[in-house]
């Protein structure tokens, strides 16, 4: 399989196909962060009509998880299936949409670095951003 994960200000899903706006970015903050991370795996046709676990967690500069204010770990589990449609060419990979995850309030220290880390099977795609140095205080 194959991952491609995004961040965004904002990411859904509708009717299988993934939405985004303001995608590709790698640098955010400082301050209260809303913004949306989303993947698309290409699943091979041999292993298609089959349900996947999948882990999506959020991990700073030295690989330790980020908490959020509940103080539990960013993380989220589900599932995903990509199922061959009627008519599709046999052997051809199935592009499905990975549970889209959107963020509201997260603070984060400023200049950090972190990663969302997505798993299947064993596996795993990261994708990296940077938290913006805190504005130097301004004297009067």
């Amino acid at each position: 399989m194959n991952v491609q994960l995004f961040l965004a200000d904002y990411v859904s899903v509708a009717e299988g196909k993934l939405n985004a706006l303001g995608i590709g970015w790698t640098f955010t903050g400082p301050g209260p962060l809303n913004f949306g991370v989303a993947g698309l795996v290409s699943v091979p046709w041999d292993k298609t009509n089959k349900l996947y676990d999948f882990v999506l967690g959020l991990f700073d500069e030295d690989g330790r998880p980020v908490s959020g204010p509940n103080g539990q770990p960013i993380r989220v589990e589900a599932q995903f299936e990509a199922g061959r449609p009627p008519g599709h060419t046999p052997g051809c990979p199935i592009t499905a949409v990975l549970p889209p995850l959107n963020v509201v309030g997260l603070e984060l220290p400023p200049a950090s670095r972190f990663e969302w880390v997505a798993g299947i099977d064993g596996e795993e795609w990261r994708v990296g951003f940077n938290t913006r140095p805190a504005p130097a205080p301004v004297l009067s």
